[in-house]
Parts: structure tokens; sequence; C-alpha cells
């Protein structure tokens, strides 16, 4: 998995906002037992199964300059190469990004 996260926007924070590809059927329970170990609330936001990511996407370009989420979980790898293309993940803007290797 891959975690774009908006640092600037996660210090100290109560809720964070997650855009999040996965579908929620999978992603609820990680975000439930997040917010069991940190208090962290996370207010999730989904896209629509039917374009997947690409809501998503196009609400990072729109919001590049002012970013609204503090964490983008994309799961289309050139969807987010075009992101980061279009300098949406920014490292003076507070994006940084990191990976989760889950082995079963």
């Amino acid at each position: 998995m891959l975690f774009l996260i908006n640092r600037a926007r996660i210090h100290n924070a109560t809720q964070v906002v997650v855009y999040c590809a996965q579908d929620q059927i999978y992603a609820e329970p990680i975000f439930r037992e997040f917010e069991k170990q940190t208090g962290i609330k996370v207010l999730a936001v989904y896209d629509n199964e039917s374009v997947k990511t690409v809501g998503l996407a196009n609400r990072l370009l729109a919001e590049r300059s002012h970013p609204q989420c503090n964490v983008f979980w994309g799961n289309e790898e050139m969807r987010t190469r075009q992101l980061a293309a279009h300098n949406v993940f920014r490292e003076n803007n507070g994006w940084a990004a990191f990976a989760i290797v889950v082995v079963d």
C-alpha cells in the first residue's frame, strides 16, 4: 500500500481526512483500528465505484494549492504518478509518501 501524507495538516491532529480509493469494505477496519490505537478520528472520503480513483485524483488536482485532505490512499500507480507529475505532492506543501508492505 502507498499512502501520501500531508504532514503540514496532520501535526497535533484530533482527526484526519483521508481520500481513499480503496473499497470501503476493506478500508474501514483499518481506519477503525487506527482510531483505536491513536485516538485520532478518521474522516474517510471514498470515490464512486464506477470511476474508482479518477474522482479523487480530480479533487486533488483542484485542491493542489490548498490541500483539504491529510492522507491520500491511492490504489492506481499510474494515477498517482500523474498527480505527482502535476505537482500535487510537492514537499513544500507538506506531502510525504510512505509505503506499507503487508506480508501474510
